[in-house]
Parts: structure tokens; sequence; C-alpha cells
């Protein structure tokens, strides 16, 4: 597979971080549970809604920050289902009713909040709701300066928990109580950094790592920062944005500083598994996620990856269990319910796959990912004229990505030959494009330069990481030289322990 990205010291520091972390977690005080289970108790779940600033327009960020830092601690109380921010930030502003929203989100109970931030004084009021009876059962209010406001949200979070019934242990109440850093002034430039990496434009993203620079400047300590740095890098990279092999090595370092100053941040894990993922070192990658989801155990994007590298490695039941969890935490976010599609697709539950695919109609109509996602499904059901109909619709909401390979392909397979030679003569034939001209090729049934391709692809270190998977493959799997290529990139016999 790939060559290693990193120097022999940093490779030693992260298998022996994540050796540490494996070690802590599976002591035999900690609790055993699989985190693929979806909080089923309806009772011990929440949405936490943005904050309403009653100050200044320049106070939002910090009102914001507030939100999220009750939202972090709620969210590693493994019992409970805290809703996404991603899904919870559509309701900002909303006139809806707490019931409506409730309903949406599919919770028992909303945490509703004011702030009011002057000078160095800060006004903060929260309120919880029961969805159904829209009453309040628990408020709480803080009135004092805004450099203790973070712990105050710690101690919201503790209470909350308590009014869900839930026991918190030691370790779990002392977790809580962590703030992300003591220096008001580097949690504000941190939070700046947050708002321009959600944008996912290139000029927005490195913005955003200078802000999270800026905030490490003024504490070294900020493990937050440095998570969030990586995050961006690895992002970049896997954008194109900037040259992947530089873009992992950034992102590795920084998620392995991340885990120097807290070895509890799962987003560090995250982003480290998302490297293994990428080297093509399954076992790896598949225990760094557990661990990722050990420490955030809400965390949409967490599982949803996890739900990721379980497929590709053809593990479909499990990565089933982590994508409807996703969905679960975050159901407004289209990308989540993509990767429930393409799982319930590609374990052939059809029917399953296709009520998601209803379930989407309304909320991601204007979303390419979700169009993205049916030309999947119809791909697999080697339905290519369908397939080629929601690729086209794709392409036409969104100008950077296109599925113009997937086009050409199931033009092939339904004899029109010549429009998938054209995409081949239209096509540069160059290293980063060989996987396209493979699958093109296979399309056209000649498996000679299907192979041809894919060992040219496979000399440059490059692969799908769901070559086993993908049905553009599937009439290979007969073939030898199919079984030398999974054996190459490490996805013939993957043995990982699943929870």
């Amino acid at each position: 597979p790939e060559k290693s990205f990193n120097k022999n010291w940093l490779w030693a520091i992260s298998i022996l971080l994540v050796l540490f972390s494996g070690i802590y977690f599976f002591q035999k005080n900690y609790s055993t549970k699989s985190q693929s289970t979806v909080v089923e108790n309806l009772d011990n779940s929440i949405a936490i809604l943005p904050f309403k600033n009653l100050g200044s327009t320049e106070n939002q960020l910090f009102s914001d920050g507030l939100m999220s830092q009750v939202h972090s601690a709620l969210a590693i109380i493994q019992e409970l289902k805290v809703i996404s921010k991603n899904s919870s930030l559509l309701f900002k502003d909303t006139k809806k009713t707490i019931p409506q929203i409730a309903n949406e989100l599919h919770v028992a109970y909303i945490l509703d909040g004011t702030v009011s931030q002057t000078g160095k004084n800060v006004l903060v009021n929260v309120e919880l709701v029961k969805a159904t009876e829209d009453r309040v059962i628990w408020t709480k209010n803080y009135n004092g300066e805004t450099k203790d406001a973070l712990a105050f949200m710690n101690q919201v979070a503790k209470e909350i928990a308590k009014e869900l019934n839930q026991k918190l242990s030691n370790d779990l109440s002392k977790k809580i109580d962590k703030i992300p850093t003591e220096n008001l002034e580097a949690y504000q430039t941190y939070l700046r950094g947050q708002e321009l990496l959600k944008t996912r434009t290139k000029e927005k993203m490195e913005a955003g790592i200078a802000e999270f620079d800026k905030a490490i400047v003024l504490d070294p300590n900020f493990a937050d920062a440095f998570a969030s740095k990586a995050s961006a890098y690895f992002i970049l990279g896997n954008f194109k944005f900037m040259e992947l092999q530089e873009s992992i090595k950034l992102a590795e370092k920084n998620a392995l500083d991340a885990i120097r100053l807290d070895a509890n941040n799962g987003t560090s894990y995250a982003v480290l598994a998302g490297v293994y993922k990428l080297q093509f070192k399954w076992e790896q990658a598949i225990t760094t996620y557990q661990i990722a989801l050990k420490h955030s155990p809400n965390d949409a994007q967490i599982n949803y990856w996890y739900g990721l590298a379980l497929r590709s490695i053809g593990e479909f039941d499990e990565a089933i269990k982590f994508n409807d969890k996703a969905v679960e935490l975050d159901p407004l976010v289209s990308i989540f319910l993509v990767g429930k599609i393409g799982s319930y697709s590609y374990a052939k539950e059809f029917e399953q796959a296709e009520k998601a695919i209803k379930s989407g109609e309304l909320i991601f109509d204007k979303d390419y990912m979700y169009y993205y996602a049916r030309s999947t499904h119809y791909l697999i059901k080697k339905d290519y004229e369908t397939a080629i109909k929601e690729s086209k619709k794709s392409n036409s909401l969104y100008d950077y990505f296109k599925n113009n390979t997937r086009i050409a392909y199931c033009e092939a397979k339904l004899g029109n030959k010549n429009i998938a030679l054209e995409f081949l003569k239209k096509t540069p034939n160059v290293p980063e494009n060989y996987l396209e001209f493979a699958i093109i090729h296979e399309g056209l049934g000649d498996k000679e330069n299907t192979f041809k391709y894919l060992q040219m692809a496979a000399d440059k270190g490059l692969m799908l990481d769901y070559f086993k998977i993908t049905p553009h493959f599937e009439s290979l799997h007969n073939d030898k030289r199919f079984d030398e290529l999974l054996k190459r990139f490490g996805l013939h016999d993957v043995r990982v322990e699943l929870e």
C-alpha cells in the first residue's frame, strides 16, 4: 500500500497513544455496552437549541460558544441521545414551537437559553422543556464574569443529566467539568476558526487554520484547537484543495498533538483513524474509530465515518448500525442520510434503502449529495438508466462535484459504448485518472484494460477505499488478480474486533 507519510518517531507515538487509550477504555470498570446501539428510550433524548443573544451582534459568537460547550459536555454521556449541533442550529430564530421542533428531531427534551454579555460580565438563563407537554421542568441562571461562563455550562450539563436520570461516575463527572481553555481570547479565536471551517471552501478553511494557530499561540495547551486544525487539513486534502500526502502528514501531526494534550479528544482520534484509512491500514483505522466513539458517542460525524469504514471492509450489518445512528443524531444534514442509503444499498437491503431515500425527498430535494446517493442505489441495482438520471440531477446542483465517470460507465453498460469511448478520449491519461479509466473499461467489458489501469493506479499507491465492494468491479471477483489487489491494499482478510 501507500508509504508512511510521517517520520518513524511520529508513527511510534501514534501507536503508543492508540494502545494506551485502548487499554484505558477496556478496563473492567468501563461499560461494555455497544456504541452502535441507537438510544431507543426517547426519555433519554435531548436537543440543545442555539442560545438567543440578547446583546450586541459582536457577542453572537460567544453565545454560540456557550451552547456548544453544554452540548459537548452532554454529548459524552453514553446513555443519552444528544442531537448534533448541525441539526439544532437549523432552528436558530425559528418560529416553530418546542413540540414541533422536538417532533422533527425525535427528542423528548429541549434545552433553550438566552445570553446577555456586557463587557466582562454575562447573564445566562437556560431552561429545560419537556416537549410533549411544552412545559419548563428546570431552569438555571448565571450572572457573573464571562471568564467563568464555560464552567457554568458544565454545571448545567451535570444538572440536566440528573434531571434525565443519568448517574454520572466520578470519572465521567470529571470529564464534564473540563473546559477547553481558560483563555477567553483564545476561545473566541477558536470559535471564529470553527465558523470558517464549516464553510468547506478552500480560502475560508485556510483562514480557519490561521485562527486556530492564533488560539494555540494564546494557549499552547488548547487541545481542541489542535484537533480542529487537524480536521481542517484532513478536509483540505480530501477535497483536493491541497496535495493529499501533505494534508495527511499535517492532519496526523496535529491530531497527535491534540491527543498528547487531551487523551479524551474524540475528534483527534477520528482524524487519526481517517489517516489510517487513507493509508489502507484497516485494523488501525477500525480500532481508532472505536476509541474515538468511546470519547464522543454522540458525534454524528464520527459515527458516519466509522460506518463508511465498516462498509468498505464488507461489514455491512455493522455499517448500517452506525450510519443509522448518525442519522438519528443529525437528521437534518444530508450527508448522514447519504451514508445510510449507501450502506443499505451495498448490503442489498433495497427496501430499507428506498425507505431512506423516501425520507429525504422533501428535506434534501435541492441537495446534490442526496441525488448522488440515489444514483449509487440504482447503480448497485443495475438500473443504469435511473442511475444516469439521478447522476445528472446531482451534477445540475453543484459545479465542483461531478458524476461524469459514473454516467459514462452506465452508458457503457447500456450498450452506448461510443459515449464511454468519447469520455476516455477527452479524459487525460494521467495517474489521478487511472481508476476512472479502469471503471470505464470494466463498463465496456474490457477486463484486460481494466486490470491494466488498476495495476497502474496501484503502482502509484492509488486505490478506491471501497474497492472491495464497489459494483464497478464485481465482474473481477473470481479473478486471482483481483485478490492480489485486495491483499496489496489490506482488504483481503481484514481482522478486526467489532463491538
